[in-house]
């Protein structure tokens, strides 16, 4: 049996602005099921998220809109 790709991601990127563009990005392309509350994490900011797409295609999207200031974990 094949294992299903997860939804659940979290999102991680230096200020919370960037977590607010990637945020408003995705609920605009209607990716995002629904997301949790932005929290401070190290040196930058985490928003956990539950996507529509796998976790790869969801990464695939925001580095290409993006480029490397968000990781999609």
């Amino acid at each position: 049996m094949k294992k299903l790709a997860s939804r659940r991601a979290i999102i991680y990127a230096g200020s919370g602005d960037d977590i607010g563009l990637v945020i408003r990005y995705l609920r605009l392309k209607k990716l995002l099921s629904s997301h949790g509350e932005v929290l401070r994490h190290g040196n930058g900011y985490a928003v956990q998220v539950k996507s529509k797409k796998a976790k790869k295609e969801l990464s695939d999207i925001v580095k290409s809109k993006f480029g490397i200031f968000i990781k999609v974990i």
